[in-house]
């Protein structure tokens, strides 16, 4: 599954006919205002619709606006517009989406979030307490709720090395990773991992972020120094049934000062835990020197050398295989 901002989508159109097919007069009316282009007028002059999707199937939705039924300038930014749709419930899915908005909001700097709704004890379960009935946009009586959002949240990956932090992804790093994709080495090995501009890198750590509660991969983790300079990350990937793949990347600025393999040795043992698996594949090409030491350095043996896939075109490769428990060499 994956979380998609609808403006920075290319199938605006056929997002709206999905959210229009709901079941659910509001559900009409956010199509209406998309489709009349009056969204943000309507709802504070800013916002986002955060959409998760299921390939090309809708799942659940949420706004997060400067304003929302409730009219009060003092108060927001604002969840609005959550829908589940009836065959995905029962999942928590608009949990997760809750969840991902609280850490846009929290990037961008707000205390708290609020809620305005018909519901008791809906909301209160993912942390929001009530504040207050008011009178809406449209006359009605609505409870007011609201949510401290502290930056403590819990992290699933959070490791500390001698030298450096293994954490997980938020908005506000999206220039460093733009500007440490762009070195020679991302463009030549790694193309596919180059982000032209920030937008480019931020729609990736949007999506990276959501990928962190459901673990289906890829798992992307920014690899910082203690003074929370990003410089790079380690990744683990799905390429067969069960099977994950080690990745890594440290920009040109930070080479050749044994950092890419710290990180690889201190991520292997915990991502391997957290996956449930005993073995890790690495595969890099045969000309790029580094990365063969680091795998060689971070205890991985070569079974294989010579011409295989390598991002859908065949090359010259090296192969290793990383297994919990077997003596290493270093």
């Amino acid at each position: 599954m994956q979380i998609i901002n609808y403006f920075e989508s290319d199938k605006s159109n056929e997002l709206i006919e999905k959210i229009e097919a709901c079941d659910w007069g509001a559900a009409k009316f956010l199509a209406e205002l998309l489709r009349e282009d009056r969204f943000f007028e309507m709802l504070g002059g800013e916002g986002d619709l955060y959409i998760l999707m299921d390939g090309k199937s809708l799942v659940s939705y949420l706004t997060l606006t400067k304003q929302d039924v409730v009219r009060d300038e003092s108060m927001y930014p604002w969840i609005g517009f959550v829908y589940t749709v009836p065959e995905y419930r029962g999942h928590r899915y608009c949990e997760k989406l809750i969840s991902y908005a609280e850490d846009v909001a929290r990037s961008k700097g707000y205390k708290k979030v609020y809620i305005a709704t018909d519901h008791i004890g809906l909301y209160e379960k993912f942390g929001y307490e009530y504040l207050e009935n008011r009178i809406g946009y449209w006359g009605d009586d609505n409870r007011v709720l609201f949510k401290t959002l502290t930056d403590n949240k819990e992290k699933t990956m959070n490791i500390k090395t001698e030298r450096l932090n293994i954490t997980e992804f938020t908005l506000d790093m999206a220039e460093a990773v733009h500007l440490n994709s762009l070195d020679e080495d991302n463009r030549r090995f790694v193309p596919d991992e180059v982000f032209e501009t920030v937008e480019d890198a931020r729609d990736t750590v949007e999506f990276l972020m959501s990928v962190y509660e459901s673990g289906d991969g890829p798992l992307v983790y920014p690899v910082l120094l203690h003074d929370n300079t990003y410089i790079g990350y380690v990744q683990a990937v799905p390429f067969e049934e069960g099977k994950w793949e080690i990745g890594y990347h440290i920009g040109s600025l930070y080479t050749k000062k044994g950092y890419a393999t710290e990180a690889v040795r201190a991520f292997l043992p915990v991502i391997m835990k957290k996956l449930g698996v005993t073995e890790m594949t690495g595969v890099c090409l045969a000309e790029n020197i580094g990365s063969v030491k680091v795998m060689e350095k971070a205890g991985f043996i070569k079974q294989f050398e010579g011409i295989g896939n390598y991002q859908g075109e065949d090359r010259e490769i090296c192969r290793f295989v990383y297994a919990l428990g077997v003596e290493t060499q270093c």
